[in-house]
């Protein structure tokens, strides 16, 4: 990266020289505009972000607008059908190109000045240009993106050489193959903006150790044994005999799911290239075969051509920035945002098989109960942090058992901001 100023560096090197693993971060990380310009320009700059689903751009011309820290993103499909992305600023004099967060376009036709551009990005046409303009040299600025098992990412750097995406998702594709998860169909997507850092709202999602105060519907549906057994992964447990206690049940679960050829096992690393990776599947609570209120189906087709629930769902984690749920009878993606150094927008979207019928507004409703609450309730739970963390007079706490993915993801930061400072 660019050198730091003596000043920032200082700063920098002081704050993780204060981190001591298995303690929270020292607060400036949480609040400092400069260091949240260091993560988006060296570490979300080259990242793959789940943002879409391929069914949300059905014919040539459809796209969607994403937004990561302070850029939009387009994503369209073009006229040859191929999917590309571009960041959302004219090559004139920066206007947006796009106003509508999404819809269905022929071209690009800036509204200042009528610059016109393609869906695969050349510059068409430019008014009152001097002759010696060249209109190749201002195409969109392009981005990467990858649609994989019906899952769109994108990631917004120009280099052209991004990490790759192929290493990245390969502990994903035999689940997401089992599932058919290229086979959905977009049901609602809510946006749930948290006016908090994006660290504080992850550490609050990388946790369960406040799930049975802060959550009833979570507990509802997962049960408390379940969440003291394992929490927030097995390595989260809150204490061996908790675990011993549901291992019945949950040997009987993974019989049952076996049966069913269903995938099992449990995936978990922790990369300075990737970030958090998870994949695993659970057993839900008192005999629940999905994750809406009742318990039961809405849905009246299942995911992936299932006949029936063997009790349980698959949970993963696409690099720390995006977690999903894939119960039954649906899918649930929950995709943070960093916006601004005290912002952060999660999209919550909701899922259904491509074939299923389409649900009422009650039935929209109780699909969508479990993960609206609980998004709800972890933007409250991040936010309320804020005042604490301000005080200057605050102190990294230490980290519970159950805060075991919260003790590797801050270890796992503060790496990556030691090997950035030592490179400025």
């Amino acid at each position: 990266m660019a050198s730091m100023t003596s000043g920032l560096h200082d700063n920098l090197t002081a704050d993780l020289a204060e981190y001591k693993e298995g303690f929270t971060l020292p607060r400036r990380f949480y609040f400092d505009p400069e260091y949240f310009d260091i993560e988006m320009s060296e570490i979300f700059q080259d990242w793959w972000f789940q943002v879409r689903h391929i069914s949300e751009f059905p014919e040539p011309g459809s796209y969607s607008i994403v937004q990561i820290g302070q850029a939009q993103i387009i994503i369209v499909r073009g006229k040859d059908d191929k999917l590309r992305a571009f960041h959302n600023v004219c090559r004139h004099r920066g206007n947006p190109l796009c106003y509508e967060k999404e819809g269905k376009v022929s071209q690009f036709l800036c509204p200042y000045h009528h610059w016109n551009f393609s869906l695969d990005g050349k510059l068409k046409a430019a008014p009152f240009m001097a002759d010696d303009f060249v209109k190749s040299d201002h195409a969109l600025l392009e981005c990467h993106v990858v649609a994989a098992n019906g899952f769109v990412f994108v990631n917004p750097t120009l280099d052209e050489n991004p990490k790759d995406f192929d290493s990245f998702f390969a502990p994903f594709e035999g689940t997401m193959e089992f599932f058919k998860t290229d086979k959905l169909r977009l049901v609602e997507r809510r946006q749930y903006p948290i006016e908090a850092n994006w660290k504080a709202a992850i550490e609050n999602l990388l946790e369960c150790y406040h799930c049975l105060p802060a959550h009833p519907q979570f507990v509802a549906v997962e049960s408390r044994d379940s969440i003291l057994a394992i929490g927030a992964g097995s390595e989260a447990q809150a204490s061996k005999a908790s675990y011993e206690k549901f291992k019945p049940k949950l040997k009987a679960f993974e019989a049952r799911a076996k049966e069913l050829g269903m995938p099992l096992g449990e995936f978990r690393d922790h990369t300075p290239e990737f970030g958090l990776r998870t994949n695993n599947r659970a057993l839900l609570g008192s005999g629940r075969k999905t994750g809406t209120e009742s318990g039961e189906f809405i849905a009246d087709k299942l995911i992936g051509g299932l006949t029936e629930s063997d009790f349980g769902s698959s949970r993963f984690c696409f690099g720390t920035m995006s977690f999903g749920y894939i119960y039954a009878d649906h899918v649930v993606i929950l995709s943070y945002m960093p916006r601004s150094v005290g912002e952060t927008m999660v999209e919550t979207s909701w899922f259904v098989a491509d074939n299923a019928s389409d649900l009422t507004e009650s039935q929209k409703e109780e699909l969508t109960w479990l993960w609206h609450h609980t998004t709800e309730q972890d933007g409250a739970l991040a936010e309320n942090q804020v005042p604490g963390i301000s005080n200057p007079n605050y102190i990294p706490g230490p980290l519970s058992k159950m805060e075991a993915g919260n003790s590797s993801f801050c270890k796992w930061y503060a790496d990556r901001m030691k090997s950035i400072a030592a490179t400025s």
